[in-house]
């Protein structure tokens, strides 16, 4: 049997969880693309070194 205090809480974390996940997804995404690009950067450098 659920209180309906219980319902109300679900719903509030529900409404906060949705948009932390999308922050989360997009601040990976930038994460991961900052790392490609740095990796990028690294071979270019080497490459301009020899």
């Amino acid at each position: 049997m659920k209180s309906p205090s219980m319902e109300a809480e679900n719903k509030l974390y529900d409404k906060v969880r949705k948009p932390f996940k999308v922050v989360f997804m997009v601040m990976l995404g930038v994460f991961i693309l900052g790392a490609t690009l740095r990796l990028i950067y690294a071979i270019f450098v080497l490459l301009t070194n020899l």
